[in-house]
């Protein structure tokens, strides 16, 4: 135990020496001389060469022997670790105010000149835009400073043009303007929102032989409008600042009367329109209720329309609806029948000997004629005493004509109606010819009438 121990040690005292042994020799900064001493490479200094420029003093100054900082111009601190007194930012710029900027600024952060209004450049020697005369650089702009009669001179005095005089050429020496200042409404025909008022509504002028321009010209949006009046005669101009409201037309809107057919549902209701916003329509029936589309109507009734914009501009208008009903689609049989022979005896004719068919116009359903229909009368161009209304879909027709006439003509005068009302007038024609081998009976006119609404043709008298 005692040997091994013995060893042990001897190995723990031999590594310090080996480490001592291969350390660099002057930190690897220097070179040792002669005498063992250090000689160190640019920029390091100590016994070791163990102070350096980089590390020592930040970069920013020389390290003496024992490691204090000499630092270059702007750097202070035992490290050379900041900016001097009038040194400023990263680099530590040298500023003093009344020096760098010319006394018209002050030193920034970083050290650049943070100018006065009037002054640019960097070191604040010019004048900013619109600022003339070095030093004193005076603010002029024409639009302001010259009231926007003239322009500046280089020593920034305003320079007026024709017709104006003063400091600020703000004196006219033209014709008297005088702004009207009106309200104009865009055209509800315009195809723009905006309006285009003459000169003559926005200013007046006492010269008739002035000569006047406005800027802007337009067309004008909506809204408060400033425009400059400029006026000119061989003496002198004048100018004046003038200013138009312009409204929103009222929206456009039309109630028409409208028919509803069949009674069939409200078709869509009027709608407003505006050249300038979206417009809000509400239609209302005079019953209280609101206009629905497909809603059914039955009758006549009112409505009114109210369409308004966003911006408060509103129109009205009134109509009415009126529910009419369409009588069936009537067919007959090609005609006219005829009644042969002429035998003297009556003969049965219904109405659905006539109509061939009977359609609801609405609907589509088939109607039977002789259910939906009435015989209102029969005419004849012959005698009356031959022609019975039996019932009111049938009718008792004598055959029989005058030997010497060119045949016998009835008349059956009709109706057929559907279920809510709607009627459909018609007439069927029934002949009696002259003889077998004959063309057609002629109609020669009503000469006798039977049933309703006979007149001005003669009734029968029975």
């Amino acid at each position: 135990m005692r040997v091994l121990n013995a060893i042990a040690i001897v190995v723990l005292t031999l590594v310090p020496s080996i480490a001592q042994a291969q350390a660099p020799a002057c930190s690897g900064n220097g070179t040792p001389g002669a005498s063992g001493q250090c000689i160190c490479f640019a920029g390091y200094s100590g016994s070791q060469c163990q102070y350096s420029r980089a590390t020592t003093c930040s970069g920013h100054g020389d390290p003496s022997g024992t490691g204090s900082c000499a630092c270059d111009t702007g750097w202070e601190g035992s490290a050379c670790q900041q900016c001097a007194t009038n040194y400023y930012g990263p680099t530590c710029r040298f500023c003093v105010a009344s020096q760098t900027c010319n006394g018209a600024g002050t030193c920034s952060s970083s050290g650049a000149c943070q100018c006065d209004f009037n002054r640019t450049g960097a070191t604040c020697g010019q004048c900013a835009t619109n600022y003339y005369e070095y030093p004193s650089c005076r603010h002029c702009l024409a639009s302001s400073t010259c009231s926007g009669h003239g322009f500046c001179g280089s020593d920034g005095r305003c320079t007026c043009s024709t017709g104006f005089t003063g400091e600020a050429c703000d004196i006219s020496t033209g014709p008297a303007i005088t702004c009207l200042n009106p309200t104009v409404v865009v055209p509800p025909t315009a195809n723009a929102c905006s309006a285009f008022p003459a000169p003559a509504e926005i200013f007046s002028v006492q010269d008739p032989a002035a000569q006047c321009t406005v800027e802007p010209a337009g067309p004008y949006a909506p809204g408060s409008n400033s425009v400059r009046v400029t006026c000119t005669t061989p003496t002198g101009g004048s100018t004046a600042q003038c200013s138009l409201n312009v409204a929103e037309s009222l929206p456009q809107i039309q109630c028409p009367d409208v028919t509803v057919v069949c009674t069939g549902g409200l078709p869509q209701a009027p709608q407003g329109s505006s050249v300038c916003s979206p417009v809000n329509t509400a239609c209302t029936l005079n019953t209280g209720s609101p206009w629905i589309t497909g809603a059914q109507l039955n009758g006549a009734v009112g409505y009114s329309c109210n369409a308004a914009t966003a911006g408060g501009a509103a129109s009205a208008c009134t109509g009415k609806l009126v529910s009419t009903e369409v009588g069936p689609v009537v067919t007959l049989y090609p005609g006219p029948a005829n009644l042969w022979p002429p035998n003297h005896k009556m003969q049965a004719v219904d109405l659905s000997d006539c109509v061939a068919s009977a359609v609801d116009a609405c609907t589509g359903q088939p109607l039977d004629a002789d259910t939906h229909g009435r015989i209102v009368r029969v005419t004849a161009d012959e005698s009356c005493a031959d022609m019975q209304i039996e019932s009111p879909t049938r009718v008792q027709l004598r055959r029989e004509r005058d030997g010497g006439g060119n045949g016998r003509v009835y008349t059956i005068h009709f109706e057929v109606a559907n279920d809510r009302g709607g009627t459909t007038s018609g007439m069927c024609r029934v002949g009696v010819p002259h003889s077998a081998s004959s063309a057609a009976p002629v109609d020669d006119g009503p000469r006798s009438c039977v049933g309703q609404g006979c007149a001005p043709q003669p009734a029968c008298k029975r």
